[in-house]
C-alpha cells in the first residue's frame, strides 16, 4: 500500500457504512452522506436513517479530530481521536504502532454558509413552492413539498436542519393561513411531534403553542363521533371565505364558543383569527327576536304530542311507585343520585360511581347523574370516560356549572392554566358562591404566578367559608412566594385556631406550610396532633418525612406503623427504601427496594425504586448491576419531574455522576426553568468539582427574588469553594433565614462550607 492508504486491518465502521476510505477529507465525507442519504426511505426506515446519520458524524469527528492534531504538529493524534470517539459513545478507530493514517492535510474547504442562511434559503423556497400550489387543500400537496425541502442538500447538517424546522414551527405559530391546518398536520408527523415532545418543546415559544395545540387535538378526538362532527364542520365554515346567515351564527356560535373555551391553541392554528373575530361582530348584532322565532322552528304537533306523552308516562310511572307494584324508575333514579352525591362527598369515588351508575340505568338523560359521575372520574384520573360524560351531560345541560368545573380540573391537571382559568370563572358564573370552585381557580393563580388574583379568590372563600385551612394554605403560599414568612406563618396559626379542625384536616395543612417556610418544630408538632387525632397510615408517614435527619429511629417507626396498617401502601415503601438510603444500609436498600417493586401497588412507581437499588448496588462495587438499573430507571423517566428526581437521587448519594449530569440536561430539555431540576444539576456540578458551571447553573435556580432556600445555601457553597467570602456568606444566611435547617440538609449529604 501507499503512503496515502490506511494501514488497518480493519476499516472504522463509519468507513464502511459510506463506503469511503478512513482517509477521506470532509468533502468527501459530506458527499457519500448525500448519496447514501438518497437511498434510505427517512420515513419508513427511521433505524436506518439514524444508523446513517451516526455514522456520517462520526466520519466528521474522526476527520476533524486528525487535522486538528496534525495541524497542531502533534506525533501520534490517533490517541486522542479514541479518546474523543469513546466519550461520544461511538466505536474507537481500529489503530496501533505502524499502523495509522498517513495522509497530506486538505487544502482549506472554502467558508460555509452559517445554517440560519441555509435554512432561510430552503424556507423561502419552500414558501415560494407552496405559494403556486394547484390545490392548497391537499394534504399530499404539503407533504410532497416539505419533503422536498427536507431532502435538500443545504439541510444536510442537523443544525440547519433543525433551523428549517424551527422555522416551519414559527410559521405554523403565527397563526393560520389557507393550507395550514394540513401543513400542521404533515409537520407534525414528519418531525415526529406528536411522539418526542422534548423535540417540540426544544422550538422555543413556537414549540410550546404546538405542544399545547397537539394536546387539544387529542382531546377534540377523545370526544364523542356527534361533537367531532359538529366541530369539524364548524372549523370547516370558518376558513370559507362567504359570510355566515343569521341562522348559521345562531346554530353554529354555541358550538364555536366550546371550540375556543376548550381548544384555544389548536383553534389558532386551524382556522383564521379575523374570521372568527368577525363571527362574534356579527353574532352580537343577531337580534333576540330571531333566536327565539330560530329556537321555535321545529313542528309544533309533534312536539304537543310528545310532551302529552311524557306526562302520561309519568303519571303511569307515579300510580304504579303508590300502588306498591315496584318503585317507579325516577324515584328510584333519585335515590341513586342521592347516595352518588354523598359517596362524592366523602371521597369514595368508586361507590359514587356505582351509585350514579344505578341512577343512569334507570333514567338515562339524568343529567345530575352524568355530572356527578364525571367529576367522580376526574377525581380518579380517568380523563377519557370523564370526558365522555360531560359531551353526554353538554347534550343534556350545557349550563350546568359542573360541566365547566369538570373541564377546569382536567386542563388543571394537564398545567394548562389558562384553560383552566376560564373553565373555572365560567362555571362560577352560573354557580357565583361554589367554594371548591373559586378554592380551585385560586390555586391555578397561585400555579401561574398570578398572585393578586391567587389572593383574591383565597379570600372570597374565607369570607364565604371562615375556617377553610385550604383558603389560609393559599394565603400561605402566595406570602411565601412574595417572601414574606411572618405573613405565612400566622396563615398556619390561624389554621390552627379555627373553630372547625374536621378531625385531623386542620393539623395537616398547618403542618403543610409550617414546612414550606421552614418551621420544621411547628410541622412536627402538628403532625403529632393529627396522628393522635386520626392515626391512620398518611399521618404516620407525613410524619414520617418531617423527622430530621438524625431522629432515624424514630421515621422508622412511623414508617414502620404506617406498613403494619397498610402493608402494601405505596408510599410507605417508598419511604422506607429512603430511610435506607439517608441511612445509607446499602443492603437494606436493595432488599428493601426489591421487595417494594414486587408490589402491585408499585406498578407505576418502580422507577425510583429501580434507581434506589442501583445506588445500593453501587455503592458496593457491583458497577455491573447498577449500570442495569440505571439504564431501566432512565428509560422508564417520561417527565422532567421523573428525571430531575433520578439526577438529583444519584448526585445526592454520589455516584454515576456523568450519568446524572445527562439526566439532569434531558430534563431541562423539557423545561429550561424548572429550578428544582437547575438545582439538582447545579449540585450535581459541585460534586464533581466544576464550581464556576455550578455557579451559574444556582444563579439560574435562584432567579430574580426566588425564595428557595436550598438553591442558595448550595450556591453560598460553591462561592465559598471559589474563594468568594462575602457572597458566601450572603447566600448562606439569607437561606437559613427562609429554612433555619438547610445547613443541616447539606451537612447530611456530606457538604460543608
Amino acid at each position: 500500500m501507499t503512503d496515502d492508504e490506511l494501514q488497518v486491518n480493519d476499516a472504522p465502521y463509519f468507513a464502511r457504512r459510506l463506503t469511503i476510505d478512513a482517509g477521506a477529507d470532509e468533502r468527501t465525507i459530506k458527499r457519500a452522506y448525500a448519496r447514501e442519504l438518497k437511498l434510505i426511505d427517512q420515513e419508513s426506515d427511521l433505524a436506518g436513517f439514524q444508523d446513517l446519520r451516526e455514522a456520517y458524524e462520526a466520519a466528521l469527528i474522526w476527520w476533524r479530530h486528525a487535522a486538528a492534531q496534525l495541524d497542531a504538529g502533534a506525533a501520534d493524534p490517533f490517541d486522542e481521536i479514541d479518546r474523543a470517539a469513546k466519550e461520544l459513545h461511538l466505536r474507537p478507530a481500529a489503530a496501533n504502532d505502524g499502523n495509522r493514517i498517513q495522509r497530506q492535510l486538505p487544502a482549506p474547504a472554502a467558508p460555509e454558509l452559517d445554517a440560519d442562511t441555509l435554512s432561510q434559503e430552503v424556507f423561502a423556497q419552500f414558501q415560494a413552492r407552496c405559494a403556486g400550489l394547484d390545490d392548497l387543500h391537499a394534504s399530499a400537496s404539503w407533504a410532497r413539498e416539505l419533503q422536498a425541502s427536507l431532502a435538500d442538500a443545504r439541510l444536510i447538517h442537523i443544525p440547519t436542519r433543525q433551523a428549517f424546522e424551527q422555522r416551519i414551527a414559527d410559521l405554523l405559530a403565527a397563526g393560520w393561513r389557507p393550507g395550514h391546518h394540513l401543513l400542521f398536520h404533515v409537520a407534525a408527523k414528519r418531525f415526529e411531534w406528536d411522539s418526542d415532545r422534548r423535540r417540540v418543546q426544544s422550538l422555543g415559544m413556537a414549540g410550546y403553542t404546538l405542544h399545547f395545540a397537539i394536546d387539544q387535538r387529542a382531546m377534540h378526538d377523545q370526544q364523542s363521533d356527534h361533537a367531532c362532527e359538529q366541530q369539524s364542520q364548524l372549523i370547516t365554515r370558518l376558513r370559507e371565505a362567504t359570510p355566515p346567515t343569521t341562522n348559521e351564527l345562531i346554530d353554529l356560535m354555541p358550538v364555536l364558543a366550546t371550540v375556543e373555551a376548550r381548544f384555544p391553541a389548536w383553534l389558532a392554528l386551524i382556522a383564521d383569527a379575523d374570521t372568527i373575530s368577525h363571527w362574534l361582530n356579527l353574532d352580537q348584532a343577531v337580534p333576540s327576536w330571531r333566536r327565539k322565532l330560530r329556537r321555535r322552528d321545529f313542528n309544533i304537533p309533534f312536539w304537543v304530542a310528545l310532551v302529552v306523552l311524557l306526562v302520561v308516562l309519568r303519571l303511569i310511572s307515579s300510580t304504579i311507585g303508590s300502588n306498591g307494584h315496584g318503585p317507579a324508575a325516577p324515584v328510584t333514579a333519585s335515590v341513586d343520585l342521592i347516595q352518588g352525591n354523598h359517596f362524592l362527598g366523602e371521597d369514595e369515588y368508586d361507590k359514587a360511581i356505582l351509585s350514579y351508575d344505578r341512577a343512569l340505568s334507570q333514567d338515562p338523560d339524568n343529567a345530575a347523574a352524568y355530572a356527578g359521575r364525571a367529576m367522580a372520574l376526574v377525581f380518579l384520573g380517568e380523563k377519557k370516560r370523564a370526558l365522555a360524560d360531560l359531551e353526554k351531560l353538554e347534550s343534556l345541560a350545557p349550563l350546568n356549572p359542573l360541566l365547566f368545573r369538570s373541564r377546569g380540573m382536567l386542563a388543571q391537571d394537564e398545567m394548562r392554566f389558562q384553560d383552566a382559568v376560564v373553565a373555572y370563572t365560567r362555571s362560577l358564573e352560573l354557580d357565583p358562591d361554589n367554594v371548591f370552585t373559586i378554592m380551585r381557580r385560586g390555586q391555578v393563580h397561585a400555579k401561574a404566578d398570578d398572585l393578586d388574583n391567587a389572593l383574591r379568590d383565597a379570600d372570597r372563600v374565607l369570607a364565604l367559608a371562615p375556617d377553610s385551612a385550604l383558603a389560609h394554605w393559599l394565603r400561605a403560599d402566595v406570602f411565601r412566594a412574595r417572601k414574606d414568612v411572618a405573613a405565612a406563618k400566622a396563615e398556619a396559626d390561624a389554621v390552627l385556631h379555627a373553630r372547625d379542625k374536621r378531625g385531623d384536616y386542620a393539623y395537616r395543612i398547618a403542618a403543610n406550610v409550617y414546612q414550606e417556610i421552614g418551621d420544621l418544630p411547628n410541622a412536627l408538632a402538628s403532625m403529632d396532633k393529627a396522628v393522635a387525632a386520626s392515626p391512620v397510615a398518611n399521618n404516620y408517614l407525613q410524619r414520617s418525612r418531617l423527622r430530621p435527619p438524625a431522629d432515624e429511629a424514630a421515621r422508622r417507626a412511623d414508617i414502620e406503623a404506617a406498613l403494619k396498617l397498610e402493608p402494601d401502601s405505596a408510599w410507605g415503601l417508598r419511604l422506607l427504601v429512603s430511610a435506607d438510603l439517608q441511612a445509607k444500609q446499602w443492603d437494606a436498600v436493595i432488599q428493601n427496594a426489591s421487595r417494594a417493586m414486587a408490589q402491585p401497588s408499585m406498578k407505576d412507581r418502580r422507577q425510583f425504586l429501580t434507581m434506589s437499588r442501583g445506588i445500593g448496588y453501587a455503592k458496593r462495587a457491583e458497577m455491573k448491576k447498577a449500570a442495569a438499573d440505571f439504564t431501566s430507571a432512565r428509560l422508564a423517566a417520561k417527565t422532567y419531574q421523573d428525571l430531575n428526581e433520578l439526577c438529583c437521587a444519584m448526585a445526592v448519594h454520589d455516584v454515576a455522576l456523568p450519568t446524572a449530569l445527562a439526566i439532569c440536561n434531558a430534563s431541562l430539555e423539557q423545561d429550561p426553568t424548572a429550578w428544582h431540576t437547575l438545582d439538582s444539576k447545579a449540585f450535581t456540578l459541585m460534586r464533581m468539582k466544576r464550581y464556576r458551571e455550578a455557579l451559574a447553573t444556582y444563579d439560574a435556580a435562584v432567579g430574580d427574588g426566588r425564595a428557595n432556600a436550598v438553591p442558595l445555601y448550595g450556591r453560598g457553597v460553591v462561592k465559598h469553594r471559589l474563594g468568594d467570602e462575602i457572597g458566601a456568606q450572603r447566600d448562606m444566611k439569607a437561606a437559613l433565614a427562609i429554612r433555619p435547617d438547610t445547613d443541616v440538609h447539606f451537612a447530611h449529604m456530606g457538604v460543608v462550607p
